[in-house]
C-alpha cells in the first residue's frame, strides 16, 4: 500500500502555504507512483522514459529536494514507533507518543498544523495520488469538508480507466491539446503541458474547449490558495502549463 506522507506548511510560491501531500515511504516509491501510470516526464534515473530536457519539474526541482527530507523524518518516525510498538507495557505517556508518532503525517495532522489562511490543500507536491482508491479519495474529501477546505491537484492515472473515483477531485493531466479533449469527453477537468515558448495566455482545444494558462504563470498576483482555478470540483477551462523545470 502507498503511503501518503502530509505536511502542513509549503514555501512554494506558486502554490502558497497550504498543507500538501508526498507521495510514497521513499523517493523511489513516490517515482514509481509516476512510473506506474505512465507519466512521460518521469526522468530517467528515476525509471521513466523523460527526454532530459522537459522532464518532471517536481523531481528535478526544489520539491524533490523537499521530499528527500519529509522521506527521511518520515523513516525515522515510523522506526521509532516500531521501536515503541515492542514495548511489552506500554505507559499511559508510551501510548500517547505512538498515537503522536502515527498521526504524525496525517491529513488532520497537516490542516492542524497549518496557516489559518490556507484554504486548499494540495494532492500532491510530488507522485501520482491518483494510484489510490476510493475509500481514500472519499476520506480526504470528509475530512476537508469538515474543515471547510478544498482539493488541489492532478493525476495522470485518469488513462488507465481506473482512476473514475478521483473524476471531480482531481484534474486529469495531459500532454498534449488533444488529450486533454479525450479527458474533457470522459468527464474530468483537465490541465495541459503547452510548449515552453507559449505566448498565448488564452487558447482553444481541437474541439474547441476553452483554455487559460495558469494565472500564476501570466504574472498575476496570485497562488494556488487563492485562485482556485486548479480546484477540479468546479466548474472551468482547461488550464495549461507551458513546459518547466
Amino acid at each position: 500500500m502507498v503511503e501518503i506522507l502530509w505536511v502542513g506548511r509549503s514555501k512554494n510560491e506558486k502554490t502558497g502555504d497550504i498543507p500538501q501531500a508526498f507521495v510514497g515511504s521513499s523517493r523511489q516509491e513516490c517515482a514509481d507512483t509516476c512510473k506506474a501510470v505512465g507519466c512521460k516526464l518521469l526522468p530517467k534515473k528515476w525509471g521513466g522514459e523523460g527526454s532530459g530536457e522537459d522532464d518532471c519539474y517536481a523531481h528535478n526541482g526544489r520539491v524533490s529536494i523537499a521530499s528527500v527530507s519529509v522521506h527521511r523524518a518520515f523513516k525515522k518516525a515510523r522506526e521509532h514507533y516500531r521501536r515503541m510498538l515492542g514495548i511489552e507495557k506500554p505507559t499511559r505517556k508510551d501510548r500517547a507518543k505512538m498515537k503522536q508518532l502515527k498521526d504524525r503525517y496525517s491529513l488532520e495532522e497537516a490542516i492542524a498544523k497549518s496557516v489559518r489562511s490556507a484554504k486548499m490543500v494540495r494532492f500532491t507536491a510530488i507522485g501520482d495520488g491518483g494510484v489510490k482508491d476510493r475509500a481514500y479519495a472519499d476520506s480526504i474529501m470528509d475530512t476537508l469538508s469538515k474543515h471547510g477546505m478544498e482539493l488541489l491537484g492532478f493525476t495522470r492515472h485518469w488513462v488507465s480507466g481506473k482512476a473514475d473515483h478521483w473524476k471531480g477531485r482531481l484534474m486529469a493531466s495531459c500532454f498534449s491539446l488533444e488529450e486533454a479533449d479525450e479527458a474533457v469527453r470522459q468527464g474530468w477537468r483537465a490541465s495541459v503541458v503547452l510548449p515552453a515558448n507559449q505566448t498565448e495566455m488564452v487558447f482553444k482545444t481541437p474541439d474547441g474547449v476553452h483554455g487559460v494558462v495558469c494565472p500564476f504563470i501570466q504574472g498575476k498576483a496570485v497562488n494556488c490558495n487563492t485562485c482556485g482555478m486548479c480546484v477540479a470540483s468546479r466548474r472551468g477551462p482547461v488550464i495549461g502549463f507551458p513546459s518547466h523545470r
